[in-house]
C-alpha cells in the first residue's frame, strides 16, 4: 500500500514538472527568449481592406513566417523573438508586392505596420 502512494506522488511530480517544462518551452522562458507581435493591416490602393492578401515576415537566417489577412484586411504574428532588422511582405494576385524593411520588435510590445499595395503597371 505505501510503495503504491508512494509511486503515485512521483508520477504526479514527474506530470507536473513535465506540463511546467513544457509550458516553459512554449512560451520561451526555458531559453530566455523575449517575444512581441507584428500586426497591422494591409490595404489595396483604393486604401480600402485587402483580404486573403499573404504576408511573410523575414526573420532572417532563412526564417520565415507565412500568413493571411483576414476578412478586412487585418493580420497578426504573435511571439516574434525580439530583434532588428526584420522584412514584412504582402503580396496579393493582381497586384505589386510591397515591403517593409528594418521592423524592430521589442519583448511584450505590439510593432504596428500597415501596408498599402500598389497597382500592376
Amino acid at each position: 500500500m505505501l510503495i503504491g502512494v508512494i509511486c503515485l506522488g512521483l508520477a504526479k511530480i514527474l506530470f507536473l514538472s513535465g506540463l511546467a517544462q513544457a509550458n516553459s518551452q512554449i512560451s520561451g522562458q526555458s531559453k530566455g527568449i523575449q517575444t512581441g507581435t507584428i500586426s497591422g493591416r494591409v490595404f489595396k490602393p483604393n486604401l480600402s481592406a485587402c483580404p486573403e492578401a499573404k504576408i511573410e515576415v523575414d526573420l532572417g537566417a532563412e526564417n520565415k513566417i507565412q500568413g493571411k489577412t483576414d476578412e478586412k484586411g487585418f493580420y497578426m504574428f504573435p511571439a516574434i523573438p525580439s530583434g532588428t532588422g526584420y522584412i514584412l511582405t504582402a503580396s496579393k494576385e493582381g497586384f505589386k508586392s510591397v515591403r517593409s524593411k528594418k521592423i524592430k520588435v521589442s519583448p511584450g510590445k505590439n510593432t504596428t505596420v500597415n501596408l498599402t499595395l500598389k497597382k500592376l503597371d
